[in-house]
């Protein structure tokens, strides 16, 4: 098989694999909420609600040079 041949076939293959995996992962989340919603739970974060949890900013002062 000719080397251009073989890229369009690798490049057609890992396309079509990227594609089923996004099908696949869009097929859990919908799963997931619909097991959420008919479990009576909220399907988003509550309003106002925010991540409070302190964070070190070291590793980003020392990569952005801050």
């Amino acid at each position: 098989m000719a080397p251009e041949a073989m890229q369009d076939l690798l490049g057609s293959l890992f396309a079509w694999m990227a594609q089923q995996e996004s099908a696949l992962r869009s097929a859990r989340v919908k799963a997931g909420l619909r097991r959420r919603a008919d479990a009576g739970l909220p399907l988003e974060r509550a309003k106002g609600s925010r991540d409070l949890k302190p964070r070190k900013v070291s590793g980003y002062h020392r990569r952005y040079g801050c």
